[in-house]
């Protein structure tokens, strides 16, 4: 059913038939799930040309329009950090002209945006049981409209030292408002940043190269 829908889409938007594709998925993932991806994806009516894993696909992406990679003796080492909504993969890979080599992954499956935008969720539902006598965790529709507060305010964190929240008729027709400024914002998430340097130390670890033959970081996903 997801791969019909995402095959609707894809026709929809190219204006075209869809019927081969290339599937990424999880490094992680076992030759049982990959099959029944395949399988899936049969049903689907669409034929899968390739599965890859999803830090190889990142480093395609990346690499297929550079036109300044340099000689194979001398690769460019780039780092990508791909955090998701519920995990997060690290990989280093090695570009030259016409080739890349993944030199190494590593991954935490259990960690990601979720975990910030759960910490922010209970951060404020808290407050506001205090400042106004409501339990936001209650109440599904209210847990939403907070869901939606705490994205705004990550976004604004971005780039900016304090962020307010502002939520009309959250639940029982009452406004809620709060700011939270960054620092407070990292300490909220303190133990999801903790988490996200094991796999970079194991990853650089593994690729044998040390930071300073790192050339750059690329920071991907969702989150």
């Amino acid at each position: 059913m997801y791969f019909g829908k995402l095959r609707d889409i894809a026709s929809n938007e190219l204006k075209n038939g869809i019927s081969d594709v290339v599937i990424t998925v999880p490094g992680w993932y076992t030759d049982i799930q990959r099959r029944a991806l395949l399988d899936a994806a049969q049903i689907a009516g669409l034929n899968c040309l390739r599965l890859i894993n999803d830090s190889t696909a990142v480093a395609l992406g990346y690499g297929i329009t550079k036109s300044d990679l340099p000689e194979p003796e001398n690769p460019r080492h780039v780092v990508f950090v791909d955090v998701g909504h519920s995990s997060m993969s690290v990989s280093v890979v090695a570009f030259s002209k016409g080739q890349l080599t993944v030199k190494s992954t590593a991954y935490d499956r259990h960690v990601g945006g979720r975990d910030i935008d759960y910490a922010l969720l209970r951060h404020f539902a808290t407050e506001f049981k205090e400042k106004y006598k409501i339990d936001v965790l209650s109440n599904p529709k209210a847990i939403f409209r907070l869901s939606a507060g705490c994205d705004r305010v990550k976004k604004v964190l971005s780039a900016n030292a304090e962020a307010p929240l502002n939520v009309e008729s959250i639940m029982n027709d009452v406004d809620v408002h709060s700011r939270l400024t960054r620092d407070e914002y990292e300490q909220l998430i303190s133990g999801v940043l903790d988490r996200i340097e094991a796999p970079l130390q194991q990853a650089l670890a593994e690729s044998g190269l040390s930071i300073e033959q790192i050339d750059a970081v690329e920071l991907v996903g969702g989150c």
